[in-house]
């Protein structure tokens, strides 16, 4: 029997320089191009990043792309503190104070020879862009940003080291401060008897009240939903327009801003009161008769109760207009979506009314209109929790096992990939993390499966995620590429490799410092394993023993020959050989693919092998010759 190991393809000219779009699409990133001026030359600047290598090459082939573009926040995953030292304000001397509470952290030297710190972006925290917040000189390029990456002309990295996680002093840092209470202003004048009913002053004041005192994590929905209210009695008659709308404006200006997130600006809100107030005139409401107060208003005073100011003080009368209310709410927990309130955290979830899962974080609260965050806040929980949910390629896969056909014996069994389907990522999604919807009818957020196209949109990233990249899965320990021994179970970082131990493994101890001499035994070991088999000569035997080795090492190794095992007669070993590679490699009879007469069906029946994962593939049956682009592609 004859082996021999080649790699396959044909010589190729002298390699010359890669492109920039080549180098940008090698950084594994989303990238876009951008001019001289950091300016995008693409239509939608940062919003057209991609990952995908024929995407990235056509756009930097456009006129001007001479920089790289990544985009900052959840969509790669980075936030980056941009240190400018340069010109009359210097971000140096802030850099130069904290450097001893600043952990080591991926770090470029821009063009103009500033800095910029690269770190992981905090998951579930929204941190937008800003100039000079933390100090002067200094400015964040986060959420909705993006910076220019090295290899960029005049961009270099001078710390190569894997970005840290943002420590929390520096987080606070990077969001507004909180301007602490403000005081609750009252109505704009005195209500006068044609500012409204009875009936509507008493509500205006009860829904300002409501609105001011909102705790956090609260305060979209009640402002939302008192200003609808709102809106419906103006629209009865019940309010003056003008009277009602400047009331709510200022009680929402008065909403205090929670520490570490952005303040509520004045234009917002009155923006969000206008609509709420808008949607809420399209369906009148008057006060219902048995519910009107009776006696008449003398001097701010009323009957049985008073009114001061517009606010009426009787329970009983009170209890009455909030059932009111709650009745005229929509019934049907599929109302329009401009009659329900906002989540009270939108889709980070920042509260809760429903049992966490395994990320331990709030449930994600499902809106309409909220698409690309709730799919981000979902993304961001399979991170969290742990779960097996990897990246490969342009599909989401999770480790399985499979049972394949084998040479000898019917089928073995093999780990490798499984490509996570819609149906499958709604049942994960379910696992990591509790999801609620608003219940119109009860006023409150109740349980709910994850949304179908929330699980469509995280699919459709795959790309782009921020989720692991994964190459396969193996049974028995290998090495990393600094020589270390992976031998814990789980995803290893290093490797992009996940370990299922083998629970049969029984293994020799591996000496801390092996010797020389260790290494003849074993070597020694694997070649008794090769003693029957009737080689040629010294090349094949060599080759052979090159083939497991390379199976079990494939993790420290960046690319990999391909190992060809022939003979002139049949039953001369070599299924078996293949067999004992992948016994030594993973525990099981190595897996079969017959190779077809065309060259397309192999490659389809590869495609599937390949994109499973698996550490060891024998490819049975070669009559002629064996290559194709695929097969080129997989093995260089």
């Amino acid at each position: 029997m004859r082996s021999h190991s080649t790699q396959a393809g044909t010589a190729s000219p002298q390699p010359t320089s890669p492109t920039l779009g080549e180098r940008a699409a090698d950084l594994g990133l989303p990238v876009f191009p951008c001019s001289g001026d950091k300016s995008p030359v693409v239509k939608r600047g940062f919003k057209d990043a991609t990952q995908e290598r024929p995407r990235i090459l056509r756009m930097f082939n456009k006129p001007g792309a001479v920089l790289i573009g990544v985009p900052t926040g959840e969509v790669s995953g980075h936030i980056i503190v941009d240190v400018d030292n340069h010109g009359a304000v210097s971000g140096k001397p802030w850099l130069d104070a904290n450097k001893d509470a600043l952990p080591q952290t991926r770090t470029h030297k821009t063009g103009g020879g500033g800095f910029h710190l690269v770190f992981q972006y905090p998951v579930g925290r929204d941190i937008r862009n800003s100039t000079g917040k933390i100090a002067p000189g200094v400015d964040v390029r986060a959420r909705g940003g993006y910076a220019v990456w090295p290899p960029s002309p005049g961009y270099e990295i001078v710390d190569d080291t894997p970005p840290a996680e943002m420590p929390e002093w520096l987080i606070k840092a990077c969001c507004r401060p909180d301007p602490g209470p403000q005081p609750i202003p009252g109505p704009k004048a005195p209500p006068r008897s044609d500012d409204g009913s009875r009936y509507g002053l008493a509500a205006l004041k009860n829904a300002c009240s409501r609105i001011c005192s909102a705790p956090f994590g609260q305060q979209h929905e009640t402002l939302n939903r008192e200003t609808y209210l709102i809106g419906s009695l103006v629209a009865g008659g019940e309010l003056a327009e003008d009277f009602a709308l400047s009331d709510l404006i200022a009680a929402g200006r008065s909403m205090p801003s929670q520490t570490g997130c952005a303040p509520w600006q004045p234009a917002h809100v009155e923006k969000k009161v206008r609509d709420s107030f808008g949607d809420g005139k399209r369906k009148p409401r008057q006060a219902p008769a048995s519910k009107a107060p009776t006696g008449s208003v003398s001097n701010g005073h009323l009957g049985n109760g008073h009114l001061n100011n517009g606010h009426i003080h009787d329970p009983g009368y009170l209890a009455s207009l909030e059932a009111d209310f709650d009745a005229d709410f929509e019934d049907d927990e599929d109302a329009d979506a401009s009659e329900r309130p906002e989540p009270t955290a939108r889709a980070n979830g920042a509260a809760t009314t429903s049992a966490c899962r395994i990320a331990e974080l709030p449930p994600i609260r499902i809106v309409a209109g909220d698409i690309d965050l709730t799919a981000t806040a979902g993304e961001n929980a399979l991170i969290a929790s742990g779960m097996p949910v990897y990246r490969r390629g342009t599909q989401l896969v999770r480790p399985t096992s499979h049972v394949v056909p084998a040479s000898g014996s019917p089928t073995t069994v093999a780990v490798g990939l499984d490509t996570i389907t819609h149906p499958s990522l709604i049942d994960i999604l379910n696992q990591a993390v509790g999801w609620e919807k608003y219940n119109a009818r009860t006023r409150s957020w109740r349980p709910c499966d994850p949304a179908p196209n929330v699980a469509a949109v995280i699919l459709s990233r795959a790309p782009i995620s921020r989720l692991p990249s994964i190459a396969g899965v193996i049974t028995t320990p290998t090495l990393r590429p600094d020589g270390s021994v992976l031998l814990d179970a789980g995803y290893d970082a290093a490797t992009r490799l996940y370990h299922v131990p083998d629970p049969g493994l029984r293994m020799q101890p591996l000496p801390e410092k092996p010797t020389r001499l260790d290494a003849d035994r074993a070597l020694d070991t694997l070649g008794r394993l090769l003693d029957e088999f009737p080689f040629v000569g010294d090349a094949d035997r060599t080759v052979a023993l090159s083939a497991i080795v390379t199976a079990v090492v494939r993790g420290v190794m960046p690319v990999a020959p391909m190992h060809a095992f022939r003979a002139t007669a049949a039953g001369s070993g070599k299924s078996y050989l293949a067999d004992i590679i992948s016994l030594i490699a993973s525990g099981q009879l190595c897996p079969v693919m017959a190779v077809s007469v065309k060259e397309e069906e192999t490659e389809k029946r590869l495609v599937g092998l390949l994109l499973a994962g698996f550490p060891i593939i024998s490819l049975d049956n070669v009559n002629g010759e064996l290559g194709g682009d695929l097969l080129c592609q997989a093995i260089e």
